[in-house]
């Protein structure tokens, strides 16, 4: 028999198409996803720049140095100095696998900056075009209008102190100057022209004799500069009725409080124990002695003493717990001549000087140095290793020069063009920094730039 369908019903063709979705939806689960497309990535060029050039931590040489990120060729190259020419600017030295090149300038000068213009092609042909400017020296202060008269490094070696004239002379200022930053943390007036500034290790109060409209001395105070008090210079018992010595010029004191003071023709002890009072040292012979000041006055022994050429009696160390005054066998010049220049202090060793001639001498062991180095003007001892009788100076020849002397073996370890202005010199006690000034500016050299032998 022929059996004849019958067409759905509703309710069974909805449940048919709920399991045809139903299967689809299984089918998607199982894993028949679209893949999402690889990203692309896309790299950006390198754009060419000068990473390093000679700066104020490189060593001194006759080079100047540059180098750049990628490997370069150099397209040209000039001293925008005119009167100094790179002795090989044509033809530069490559450094560094052709990421740098150096060229020679023998025109370099310590404290100077020179300009200098350069272009250079990468391997992917770009060309950097530019101009650049290298100092020789770590860090400057530059004063518009004011002098520099003196300058003097705390004992932390964290700060340097100056005083400042006005080229106007109507304005005198105490500024206080951090090592690290270099930027002035204490700026005061003074009431008088600054002669000379120290600071006491006994009370650490600052000290500037000033003798230009009345003899005084100024006491400052080294936490703000605030005044402290001002010593007026009067005639004392000792001094010549018509020609007392009043005014005031270098002034020194030990970790007593004792102070040696040259004031006009002689010498006064200026004692900071006795709340800064004035009076000839019992030694002192008040018919000739008032009459001759203790020259080159320096300290000694840890500050202990002060170390000076006494006329008559020659260089002398006094004592300043007892101010007893002792002759002292220094060492003689090649001619024979007394010394009238001192310079400490780097453990016993001394530094004698005079305009021709200078030595080192061991004040305890009695050592003299075999070798002397004429007319070299000391800057500072070097403290690194392996240089314990090492000496940087600037010679004072008709063109000067910076050198570092091995006073044990006579050996000139290095020598750099001097500036021609230097005036002012100091150093940190560590040998870290070394600073000079000229009449307006203030340079800080880190230690890094002098090469040695370490």
């Amino acid at each position: 028999m022929k059996r004849i369908s019958e067409p759905m019903s509703a309710k069974t063709r909805s449940a048919a198409m709920f399991l045809i979705a139903s299967i689809g939806m299984l089918l998607l689960a199982a894993g028949c996803k679209k893949k999402s497309p690889t990203p692309i990535e896309i790299k950006q060029p390198i754009k060419l720049k000068l990473t390093k050039t000679t700066d104020g931590l490189t060593p001194l040489s006759d080079s100047v140095y540059f180098h750049f990120n990628k490997k370069i060729t150099v397209n040209s190259f000039r001293s925008l100095y005119t009167l100094c020419v790179p002795a090989n600017q044509e033809e530069p030295v490559y450094v560094d696998d052709h990421h740098g090149f150096k060229v020679k300038y023998p025109c370099a000068s310590l404290g100077m900056t020179f300009p200098f213009e350069y272009s250079v092609t990468d391997e992917e042909g770009e060309t950097l075009i530019d101009t650049v400017e290298i100092s020789y020296y770590t860090k400057k202060f530059s004063l518009q209008d004011a002098s520099i008269p003196n300058m003097v490094v705390t004992d932390d070696n964290k700060s340097v102190w100056l005083t400042t004239i006005t080229d106007n002379m109507d304005r005198f200022r105490l500024l206080k100057i951090d090592l690290g930053s270099f930027e002035v943390k204490i700026d005061v007036a003074i009431p008088d022209i600054p002669a000379n500034l120290t600071i006491n290790p006994y009370n650490h109060l600052i000290y500037i004799c000033s003798n230009y409209n009345k003899p005084q001395i100024f006491v400052l105070s080294p936490e703000d500069g605030h005044l402290v008090k001002t010593i007026e210079m009067k005639p004392i018992p000792g001094d010549n009725e018509v020609y007392p010595n009043l005014n005031p010029g270098n002034l020194i004191f030990t970790r007593s409080g004792f102070g040696v003071l040259n004031a006009g023709y002689g010498w006064k002890v200026l004692d900071s124990s006795k709340n800064d009072t004035i009076y000839y040292h019992k030694d002192t012979d008040p018919v000739t002695d008032t009459y001759f000041g203790i020259k080159s006055p320096q300290l000694t022994n840890d500050k202990k003493d002060i170390l000076g050429y006494w006329e008559y009696l020659g260089t002398v160390i006094i004592n300043g717990d007892t101010q007893e005054v002792t002759p002292f066998n220094a060492p003689r010049s090649e001619e024979g001549l007394n010394w009238t220049d001192f310079f400490a202090n780097k453990v016993n060793n001394l530094m004698f000087a005079s305009h021709w001639d200078g030595q080192l001498f061991d004040s305890k062991t009695g050592w003299i140095s075999p070798i002397s180095y004429p007319g070299l003007r000391p800057w500072g001892f070097t403290y690194r290793e392996h240089e314990e009788l090492y000496l940087l100076g600037v010679t004072q020849e008709r063109e000067e020069k910076l050198v570092l002397f091995n006073y044990a073996s006579g050996e000139e370890i290095f020598s750099f063009p001097a500036h021609p202005e230097m005036v002012l010199l100091d150093n940190t006690s560590d040998g870290k920094y070394y600073l000079f000034a000229t009449s307006r500016d203030l340079y800080l050299f880190d230690e890094q730039m002098f090469p040695g032998r370490g």
